[in-house]
């Protein structure tokens, strides 16, 4: 709104739409980034957003089929040898780098915490 210069009165957000993308974002259906992106589209928007209408007619649904993030992840993983080899050495944090590379292949579209149980479990060949 404030990038907008707009009164909270002029929003043509409905309450019900709102609700429904915070219900998404609950219910783990899509992830943050994708809310913020909805909520953005939704507030600049001259017409009605259903957020469910926008995340099909973008594509934007949450990935979250196990093999199709698992190729994903085991790519990322091969082509972050050092990345792997800095976690496996005690340095936890690293997997946070192996996770943004996996969003951002996936176009935030998966969810990151699956992903990162993936990724432990993929590194420690129990995948």
């Amino acid at each position: 709104m404030k990038e907008l210069n707009i009164n909270i009165k002029d929003l043509k957000l409905k309450p019900e739409n709102l609700a429904e993308l915070i219900d998404l974002l609950a219910k783990e259906k899509i992830t943050s980034r994708i809310a913020k992106d909805l909520l953005k589209e939704m507030v600049q928007s001259d017409r009605d957003c259903d957020p469910s209408e926008l995340i099909k007619e973008k594509g934007l649904n949450q990935i979250s089929g196990e093999s199709q993030t698992q190729e994903i992840i085991k790519k990322i993983i091969a082509q972050n040898t050092k990345i792997v080899e800095s976690y496996k050495s005690g340095k936890i944090q690293a997997i946070e780098a192996l996770i943004g590379q996996v969003m951002k292949e996936t176009q935030g579209r998966a969810n990151p915490k699956i992903i990162k149980e993936m990724i432990i479990k993929i590194i420690n060949g129990e995948l």
